[in-house]
């Protein structure tokens, strides 16, 4: 049976605070940490410098779900990633770098922005 779906009207906006320009990535101040989201491979090729790597598929446990929050926990902070500095995650599009960011923000990470560059 296919459900009756009213036609509705969405406006997207956009959220500055969950934005990172490519300005305050390359002047980047004490206290910023860059997230690169990518795989191990690609961050190899090429990075913004001083990125750590956490591909965003390590938020995953087998069955594709988010992992615990004391194994999300144990994983960002074992990198330095801690809820005391402000994290701007990155990929190619955004995609992986918003997975990111979402899973961060489960955490209470109070400041965490994706670059789009």
């Amino acid at each position: 049976e296919v459900p009756a779906v009213a036609p509705a009207a969405f406006t997207p906006k956009s959220i500055p605070d969950l934005t990172c320009p490519s300005t305050e990535v390359l002047a980047r101040k004490p206290g910023v940490v860059v997230l690169d989201t990518r795989s191990a491979g690609e961050h190899t090729a090429g990075r913004v410098p001083g990125a750590v790597n956490v591909e965003w598929k390590e938020n995953l446990a087998a069955d594709m779900t988010f992992k615990s929050g004391a194994e999300l926990r144990k994983l960002y902070e074992g990198k330095g990633i801690t809820r005391d500095k402000e994290i701007v995650t990155y990929c190619q599009s955004g995609g992986r770098a918003s997975h990111s960011l979402f899973a961060l923000k489960l955490l209470g990470y109070p400041k965490v922005r994706v670059y789009y560059g």
